[in-house]
């Protein structure tokens, strides 16, 4: 892959370049609403995802994309071991989100 990358054209090269430049450092928080959840009840996840950079939030990157094309962000909460999907939420992109998320314990 990496020689293939430094074989493209100089337009190409910056292409690549912006979008990797673009792309963003967010640091993601979490914590459990409830001190000591039990089976069977509903939970509440506390989620806050936050840039650590200062550039400007802006449309995507998406050159094949009929339209413009603005950031966001899908929260996904499941079980790896039973291999089952607790909760989804979709965010839009922001300096700083914070958002809850429900799920049966």
């Amino acid at each position: 892959m990496r020689n293939s990358v430094l074989q493209l054209e100089d337009r190409q090269m910056m292409d690549v370049a912006r979008a990797c430049n673009r792309y963003p450092n967010i640091e993601l928080n979490y914590e459990l609403d409830d001190e000591a959840p039990t089976a069977g009840t509903n939970s509440t996840l506390l989620v806050s995802l936050e840039r650590e950079d200062d550039a400007e939030v802006g449309p995507v990157i998406a050159p094949f994309y009929p339209q413009k094309k603005d950031e966001g962000w899908w929260l996904v909460l499941g079980d790896p071991a039973t291999n089952t999907l607790l909760a989804i939420k979709v965010g839009r992109s922001a300096m700083r989100n914070q958002g809850r998320v429900s799920a049966r314990s």
